[in-house]
């Protein structure tokens, strides 16, 4: 071979670099096209009890117990917009005595926590404002639910003119001390209601000689 073929003689192959490996700090992935991304979802509480549960089982019994004494109710039907369905005032009207009645009617169970004052929405209380305005009777309606979350365990349905249940309401504020704020009825807080409960004996629904239904 001339010099010339030593010096333009055919070209050394590439060397091909070696593959890492694992050991030498390279991670390898593999890639799966038949699994989605994980999507954790949060399981749902049965025993978790809901504002629209506790609303239905007050405005049931509201309904049935004053019916049992004559007082018809009738639902105020929601109205439907962009957002779903909305009220446009309280949950009931009827009359008593010969003059038109307004209801809220509400539930508490006792064992879920205190009773909100909050629960009365600012449309709530408006609507009550404007009502008196009007001439209507107003009145709100508290089942107390004892153990569980259920009409059979109300005993008592409380039965207040607004008026009255602003009176408990000032009477929470007088209470505020220390961490309460006299936001809320508590358990401590029933003897406000003394008088306004139409009870349940046995299957039968009694207004107390003392209550102002009954006077």
């Amino acid at each position: 071979m001339s010099e010339l073929d030593e010096w333009f003689g055919p070209r050394k192959q590439k060397q091909q670099r070696p593959t890492p490996t694992p050991e030498q700090g390279v991670i390898t992935v593999e890639l799966r096209w038949d699994v989605g991304p994980q999507v954790k979802t949060k399981k749902r509480d049965p025993n978790r009890v809901t504002a629209k549960t506790l609303e239905r089982i007050g405005e049931g019994l509201t309904r049935d117990v004053l019916g049992k004494f004559g007082i018809g109710l009738h639902k105020i039907p929601l109205v439907e917009n962009y957002y779903g369905y909305t009220s446009t005032d309280v949950d009931f009207q009827g009359a008593y005595q010969d003059r038109p009645l307004k209801v809220e009617a509400k539930a508490w169970w006792l064992a879920q926590s205190n009773f909100a004052l909050s629960r009365f929405s600012a449309n709530e209380r408006g609507y009550m404002r404007r009502g008196l305005r009007d001439g209507f009777q107003c009145w709100v309606t508290i089942a107390l639910l004892d153990i569980e979350p259920t009409r059979s365990a109300c005993n008592a349905l409380y039965v207040l003119p607004w008026e009255h249940w602003l009176q408990v309401e000032l009477a929470l504020l007088d209470r505020a001390t220390g961490n309460y704020k006299g936001q809320s009825l508590r358990k401590c807080d029933l003897d406000l209601l003394n008088g306004y409960a139409i009870v349940r004996e046995g299957r039968r629904w009694v207004i107390p000689d003392e209550h102002w239904l009954a006077l």
